[in-house]
This record gives C-alpha cells, structure tokens and sequence, in this order.
C-alpha cells in the first residue's frame, strides 16, 4: 500500500452537515471505510475539519462524500 492521505469527508446527519478527517491509502480505501462504518451503524470518534474530535452516529449518516484530501489534492 502507498502512503495513508488524510481525506476531509462530508457527513449529512439528519439535517446538519459535519466535516471529518479521515486517513486511508487511497480514494477507494476511503470509500470502503466509510462504507464498512455506515454498514455497522454504531457511534465512534473521529476528528474533524478543525481536529477535534466529535461523535458520530454511522446510523444517521444519509449521505457521505470525500472533499478533498486535507493538502488539497
């Protein structure tokens, strides 16, 4: 595997939305992560946009979509 990448992701949570930091190799390594946390539908940590840590509950999760990778790429 290359390099892990910290990728900002966009969470739509019932209403509101929430950015959040998330380090994988790759595009597709994101995308199966969020798939595999959303499938689980349980709450977990993780850090966001301004890297804080918050909650969020994968069960609410209507919509995620990768922004960017934090160096902007």
């Amino acid at each position: 595997m290359g390099v892990q990448r910290t990728r900002t992701v966009r969470l739509v949570l019932s209403g509101r939305e929430v950015d959040v930091r998330i380090e994988c190799h790759d595009y597709r390594d994101t995308l199966q992560y969020l798939s595999e946390c959303i499938a689980r539908r349980e709450a977990t940590v993780v850090t966001d946009a301004a890297g804080r840590p918050c909650v969020v509950n994968w069960a609410s999760v209507a919509l995620a979509y990768v922004l960017q990778d934090a160096d902007g790429h």
